[in-house]
């Protein structure tokens, strides 16, 4: 490093800087190591490797270890590096003396100086070759037959790597069929062969070489195949003979091991007097000649002599026939067609060939006496072509149609065949009436007019979607006319003619039927209506069905609306013929805007008009039109009609329950949401149900039909689906079936395994439990419990009892999104004390005011101690903490020791999503009443007591107040409920008292519970739908008992 100074005056008078230089030295170690040589050593050599380290100041030291053993190096070099530092550079050779796969060495560089060190690895391969190859599967000598499978095992044991295994036969190596298995020390080569007459007597060789062989291993084996004669060939001499001559026929089999034995034949029967010998063949094998000497007469022309060769060991024929000619004129087969029928486009091909002798027959083709070798189409292309005996037609034409004559010849004479072809083709329309236009009750006529071939009578066929064509007449035929009388606008449409007669494709033409009507608009109550906020813009539909083109005008108080001005708007779509639509766009709607409009529809023959309601956003109407289209034993189907939307995007909900279980409903969300209809799944078999639908939008829900739909469920399951999806009659047990058996088996298997654990941990809590109780006398009963933070998932993982322990109180909670509630159970004072407590204090107002009091007794109970106490204990489970109190109110009368099952009765888990939410409201529920939790954004389920009738709540959040009156005109949130009420002539609605209450549990003389603030469940929100759960709360007269719900 270098450091000048210098000044101005330096610069001026050409004085140069002064300086001074720092030298410094670094020390660093270095970074890498690497190792330098082959990557393996044959077994019993020498390899050499070089160790090279990075930059090091100091220079570093190299050390080698090889299998765990220090290894001394030959020499070690250190040069300085041009970046700073030295590189170190060792050297080893290392000799590997035994048969090993691999040896890892192993090269560290240390720098003394700073004592840090770098190391690296480098493994060597040991090469060293197999063992001779081994071959297994065929001993010598053993008979294969033809066309058996051979699997040959060449097995290679040792060698590193291991050994590349390949199958030769003779110099050609095989490559397909064989399958090679690598072992951990050893392997082995399959050939699959599929033997044949080349397989005889041929070297098969199996080969075993790695990079530590210099020539491969070899292995021979030699087979011997049996194969038959595959064909046999008949010669003649002469080859043409005449009737009153004879001909000599040899026959000659192909090469087969043993040799084949030959026999004669003449038309199926065996003839005698033949010789044979035999000559060497191909493959080792051999061949046999057979003679036989025929005297030929008339009668033999067209017999059939046949050779057969036999193998006897492989009973294995080859055969070969031969005809034998006599001359005569040429004849035609009986048998041949002399009418055909072709489809138009389609080819033909006839071969009219005649039988004779000489065979030297010459074939002439005439079509209406003039004669022809080959017509051309209209483009010049081939159409039809003869080539002597076979007639061509390339695509056939209904031009085509006629008779041919063929006319064979030889030297002994000729004869004539003649031949008619009958060309079919598709039907085809060709003529239809133009639009037909008639005003409604005249009549109507529809002509079609097809051509084809055939022409069936029905070939025409008229159709319409969903029309009944029993109001038509139809005369039949290829001119069809379709006649409606008395026309109504429902006539109206598009009928299809549609001509076929069993060839090629339907012709089908399109004949439209115009109805004059005056126009009639669509009146649903969905288009009575019209929503829009201030300021936004208002749209106003009418929907017209009439012809001809109908036209629309809007009107409000009489007066047509202006569309020159800003504040209006008209859109016009014509979707066919007869269907027309309408809006009227109202722009920055104000209050005066709302009333009625008319909407009139006119057109030539007259008007219609109808009044269209706007108004301000509300909640959507009732559907209606609700319909069953669809049962099967598991699911309805249902089909409705949406009706006015309020203004605001709507969505449907289905609810349904069993006819057997009045007070149980289940709720779905449709989806898609704008979707009019849905198919109800998972319902019990032959079961009745009654469904109803709401629509609901953001201000509000329509409310359910009053009257539901009733449908049942069938009661048969289908055929083809079954149980568990075996089919009836079937008795083939199906691998879905196998699985369930098998996860229910594990599941069992658990479960029991579960019970053991938990009924040993029972009996030893029991015990702790009665040593405990010995040893204490006081008759002091503390309780208090917290349970923090109440989550779907905590619950998930425990597992409750369906029914609450005895003297337990059940809760449960309208909403399970709630998010700012907590449980909190104060703490509670002895037996004695409640009881002398409750005696000595009157009844509490409906209102939750107290009477005064006699001053001897005392309400204000301080559980502060005791609450602090239960949230700082440490090691016990709150959960049964809460079961010891609810159970120990019960315990105190009932002399019954606490029991793990006194526990919280959870509510059950909603089956599906919840589109409610908490509310910002909160109140206080008094004993004496029993209200739900509010909700926003949630479509209200109809009136009941809850929440039509009106009670007193407060907004306190904390402690519960014991003097708490009721707020001027406090009224109960409004929402779903379904636990039993009763109703009180001051206007409050109440829980029964626990002798009625059928879901109560707790005795009648039981001292009542301390405060409880519930905190509710939360639900999974992609689940849908959700159950609506409930707050119970006894009607007992409780001075300091109240449930507050913090929001």
């Amino acid at each position: 490093m270098r450091c000048e100074a210098h000044n101005s005056y330096m610069g001026r008078r050409g004085i140069p800087p002064l300086f001074t230089e720092v030298r410094l030295k670094v020390r660093f170690h270095p970074e890498t190591v690497k190792i330098i040589g082959k990557d393996d050593v044959s077994e019993g050599n020498a390899v050499n490797l070089t160790c090279v380290s990075s930059n090091s100041n100091p220079p570093a030291a190299i050390s080698w270890i090889a299998d765990g053993h220090k290894v001394r190096q030959q020499s070690d070099t250190q040069e300085e590096s041009t970046d700073g530092g030295y590189i170190t550079k060792s050297m080893i050779t290392l000799t590997v003396a035994e048969k090993r796969k691999n040896v890892v060495v192993y090269c560290q560089a240390v720098n003394s100086a700073l004592g840090k060190s770098t190391m690296t690895t480098k493994t060597l391969t040991v090469l060293y070759p197999p063992e001779q190859p081994t071959i297994l599967g065929y001993s010598d000598g053993t008979s294969i037959r033809a066309e058996q499978v051979q699997r040959l095992i060449c097995m290679v044991i040792d060698g590193n790597p291991l050994p590349k295994v390949s199958w030769y036969k003779g110099d050609v190596e095989q490559t397909e069929n064989v399958m090679v298995t690598n072992d951990q020390n050893a392997v082995s080569s399959q050939i699959t062969i599929l033997v044949g007459p080349s397989d005889n007597a041929a070297n098969y060789s199996c080969r075993a070489s790695n990079r530590a062989t210099k020539a491969p291993l070899v292995a021979y084996i030699s087979l011997t195949v049996h194969f038959p004669p595959y064909s046999v060939d008949v010669s003649s001499d002469p080859a043409i003979a005449t009737a009153g001559n004879s001909v000599k026929l040899l026959c000659q089999s192909a090469s087969s091991n043993p040799a084949a034995e030959i026999t004669w034949l003449r038309n199926g029967r065996l003839v005698a007097g033949s010789t044979s010998d035999t000559v060497e063949g191909l493959f080792g094998g051999e061949m046999t000649n057979s003679y036989m000497l025929i005297n030929l007469t008339e009668a033999d022309d067209q017999s059939v002599i046949t050779c057969r060769a036999k193998n006897q060991i492989l009973e294995h024929t080859a055969y070969q026939d031969v005809t034998l000619n006599v001359q005569y004129k040429p004849v035609f087969s009986a048998s041949i067609p002399t009418s055909i029928d072709v489809i138009e486009g389609a080819p033909l091909i006839v071969n009219y060939s005649a039988k004779g002798n000489p065979l030297d027959i010459t074939y002439k083709w005439k079509k209406d006496g003039d004669k022809f070798t080959e017509i051309k189409g209209g483009l010049g292309e081939d159409h039809i072509h003869t080539e002597n005996h076979v007639f061509k037609i390339f695509s056939a034409y209904k031009n085509d149609t006629g008779e041919y004559m063929l006319v064979g010849k030889n030297s002994v004479g000729s004869t004539s065949q003649s031949i008619k072809i009958n060309v079919m083709f598709p039907a085809k329309v060709i003529h239809t009436t133009a639009k037909v236009t008639v005003k409604q009750g005249e009549t109507a006529a529809l002509e079609c007019r097809c051509e084809g071939n055939p022409l069936p009578e029905t070939i025409i066929a008229w159709s319409r979607e969903n029309y009944d064509m029993s109001r038509a007449q139809i005369t039949p035929g290829d001119n069809s006319v379709l006649t409606i009388p008395d026309v109504t606008k429902d006539d109206a449409g598009m009928f299809v003619c549609n001509a076929f007669n069993g060839i090629g494709e339907h012709s089908a033409a399109h004949l439209d039927l115009v109805v004059q009507f005056r126009p009639i608009i669509d009146q649903s109550p969905r288009f009575a209506k019209s929503a829009s906020e201030n300021g936004e813009t208002a749209r106003l539909l009418c929907i017209a069905q009439g012809h001809p083109d109908v036209s629309f005008v809007w009107t409000r108080g009489g007066a047509r609306v202006n569309r020159s001005l800003e504040k209006f708007d008209m859109e016009f779509r014509k979707y066919d013929s007869t269907h027309y639509e309408s809006i009227l766009l109202v722009h920055t709607v104000t209050p005066i805007d709302y009333g009625e409009y008319t909407c009139m529809a006119q057109n030539a023959l007259g008007t219609h008009k109808t009044t269209v309601r706007l108004m301000g956003t509300s909640r959507p109407d009732p559907p209606y039109a609700v319909t069953v289209v669809e049962k099967t034993f598991n699911s309805i189907k249902l089909t409705w009609t949406a009706g006015f939307d309020g203004g605001l995007r709507q969505v449907f909900r289905v609810r349904y329950r069993q006819a057997t279980a009045p007070e149980v409903y289940h709720y779905i969300d449709v989806h898609p949401s704008n979707a009019t209809e849905f198919n109800i799944p998972g319902l019990e078999r032959n079961s009745v149900y009654q469904l109803s639908v709401m629509a609901y939008n953001k201000l509000g829900d329509s409310g359910y039909q009053t009257e539901e739909v009733t449908a049942k469920t069938a009661s048969e399951i289908p055929a083809e689906e079954g149980i568990l999806g075996i089919r009836r009659g079937s008795t083939k047990m199906p691998i879905l079936l196998i699985v369930a058996i098998s996860v229910a088996g594990a599941i069992l298997l658990a479960i029991n395994i579960m019970l053991i654990i938990y009924f040993v941990r029972y009996r030893k809590g029991k015990e702790d439990d009665d040593v405990a109780a010995s040893e204490t006398k006081s008759n002091t009963v503390e309780m208090y419990s917290h349970v923090d933070d109440l989550t779907r998932d905590d619950v998930s993982e425990r597992t409750y009892a369906d029914q609450p322990a005895p003297g337990s109180r059940s809760f449960y909670l309208d909403d399970a999104n709630l998010e700012n509630v907590n449980i909190y159970q104060g703490g509670s004072p002895t037996y004695k004390t409640f009881r002398e407590t409750y005696a000595s204090t009157p009844p509490r107002s409906p209102y939750g005011a107290t009477p005064p009091r006699s001053p001897a007794v005392t309400t204000d109970f301080d559980f502060t101690d005791a609450l602090h106490r239960q949230q700082h204990w440490r090691g016990k489970d709150p959960y049964m903490t809460y079961s010891r109190l609810q159970g120990s109110q019960g315990n105190v009368s009932l002399k019954r020791p606490v029991t793990p099952a006194d526990r919280i009765r959870l509510p059950p888990a909603p089956p599906a999503r919840s589109t409610s939410q908490l509310g910002d409201r909160h109140g206080k529920i008094s004993n004496h009443m029993i209200a739900t939790l509010p909700t926003q954004h949630q479509p209200r389920y109809g009136p009941d007591p809850t929440s039509m009738s009106r009670s007193p709540i407060t907004a306190a959040r904390g402690r519960p107040s014991l003097n708490a009156g009721p707020p001027e005109g406090g009224m109960l949130p409004r929402s779903m409920s379904t636990i039993p009420y009763s109703y009180h002539p001051d206007g409050v609605s109440a829980c029964r008292s626990s002798s009625a209450n059928p879901y109560s549990t707790r005795p009648s003389a039981m001292p009542p519970s301390p405060p409880l603030v519930v905190r509710p469940l939360r639900t999974n929100p992609r689940v849908t739908p959700r159950a609506y759960d409930y707050v119970d709360v006894s009607e007992e007269s409780r001075p300091t008992m109240s449930l507050d719900i913090l929001v």
